[in-house]
């Protein structure tokens, strides 16, 4: 039996760069090197899974003849070899699997599989929940970036969204030397009575790079669960909670010929995220601004170019004026250069004394007067403290300058920011060797 549709080469060619970040030459099953073609009800969609993330594009032109429901399997290398632009005549062989595609210049010929071999993907159901929707993927793009590749640690491995009921929400990534956060609009949050965290597959996410507009929501099952905050010793409390399963993205691709739908579906990781929140430092006395990163690139070049290649340490000497420094001692090398335009601030306070309970009123007094007069005249050390030079030049590429870190102490984390202040960057330090 032979089935005929009509498809634009045109539209063939903003489906395949969307649908290649799922394939992959070396799968567990061949099948899934392939595209799904599906035709239902007037409807041809284009789909790809590597069985935990799958992207289905919908082709907007598709003429079909016959009613009927039917799919077949088209390798994607093949598809590739299609350069036309121009109205695609499909004829697929539903005993063979053979396809034949022609623009009526150059014809093509393709041996597919049965499409009743492709995996199923996961259907939306009722019990969902909508978490947010947006405009703007990079914030997930930039956090993957900063997302661990360390497979004994998978939660580390993806992309935390947690989103709380008082609307407000946040995208994290973590490699346990860096961390990215995001703080999404109130206006692109769905409201909740609880707080819905979940981790994205880094596929889930890749997949989402072309989309201009979507929609994200999750599906949830019902399940008995240890109540931690209630349980003691003596009594475990079972409550009956949701875990969520599976992450849809309801998705548009916007070209110049128009908007296309792209639905993500994508398993989530089945894991805890670290409690992020504990690491950030909220008492940050000292603060720098750097407003020519431009300069401040340059230098990094120099000094990563010097440092160590194993710790790639680069030191920021703040006294006034901002300098940069790196060395090697294995082969005897250093390098030093002034940032300019930079503005610096500590406000470390003064070492007080603490008066005893068997101290006397006199002592007491004596004590606050010394105090009082250690604020006025108190003059902050030197501060130094050392990164790892790649990871600053990061930094540099992902905020929008200017430039400005917090910091407590050489041994604490620093928080970075730049011009867009929802997003923040927090850096572990590398101690610097006295």
């Amino acid at each position: 039996m032979q089935h005929k549709i009509i498809v634009s080469g045109a539209e063939l060619q903003v489906a395949l760069p969307i649908l290649k970040k799922l394939i992959s030459k070396n799968n567990v099953l061949p099948i899934l090197e392939d595209v799904l073609l599906t035709y239902d009800n007037g409807k041809c969609t284009l789909t790809v899974t590597d069985l935990e993330t799958s992207v289905i594009f919908t082709l907007r032109t598709a003429e079909c003849a016959s009613a009927e429901v039917w799919r077949i399997c088209i390798p994607f290398v093949d598809l590739t070899a299609i350069k036309s632009k121009e109205l695609l005549t499909l004829e697929c062989d539903a005993t063979t699997f053979v396809t034949g595609a022609t623009d009526g210049f150059v014809t093509y010929r393709i041996q597919g599989e049965n499409g009743e071999d492709f995996p199923r993907i996961p259907q939306l159901t009722d019990e969902r929940e909508y978490l947010l929707m947006g405009d703007d993927v990079t914030p997930y793009q930039k956090a993957l970036s900063f997302a661990g590749r360390d497979d004994m640690r998978p939660a580390m491995t993806g992309v935390y969204l947690e989103v709380q009921k008082n609307k407000r929400a946040c995208i994290v990534s973590t490699d346990a030397h860096r961390l990215y956060q995001y703080d999404v609009s109130d206006a692109n949050v769905a409201p909740h009575n609880h707080t819905i965290g979940v981790i994205l597959y880094p596929k889930t996410v890749q997949a989402m790079s072309k989309l201009s507009l979507f929609a994200i929501s999750v599906s949830k099952v019902m399940e008995k669960q240890l109540d931690e905050a209630k349980s003691t010793e003596k009594k475990k409390v079972d409550e009956m909670k949701p875990r969520y399963v599976n992450v849809f993205i309801d998705g548009k691709v916007t070209t110049k010929g128009g908007d296309f739908d792209v639905q993500i579906t994508g398993r989530l990781i089945d894991a805890r995220y670290p409690d992020f929140r504990a690491v950030v430092p909220t008492d940050n006395p000292v603060s720098l601004k750097i407003e020519d990163v431009t300069t401040f690139t340059k230098i990094l070049d120099s000094a990563i170019a010097t440092a160590n290649k194993t710790t790639h340490q680069v030191m920021l000497h703040l006294n006034g004026t901002v300098k940069i420094e790196a060395r090697d001692l294995d082969y005897s090398k250093e390098m030093a250069a002034e940032l300019p335009k930079t503005t610096y601030v500590n406000k470390t306070p003064a070492p007080q004394m603490t008066p005893m309970s068997t101290d006397s009123p006199n002592r007491v007094k004596e004590i606050e007067q010394l105090n009082k007069e250690a604020r006025e005249n108190y003059v902050p050390k030197p501060f130094a403290i050392g990164f790892n030079g790649v990871f600053l030049k990061e930094i540099a590429k992902t905020l929008t300058p200017p430039l400005k870190v917090v910091m407590s102490t050489p041994a604490r984390a620093a928080i970075w920011t730049g011009a867009n202040k929802k997003e923040s960057l927090l850096v572990m330090p590398v101690l610097i060797n006295v």
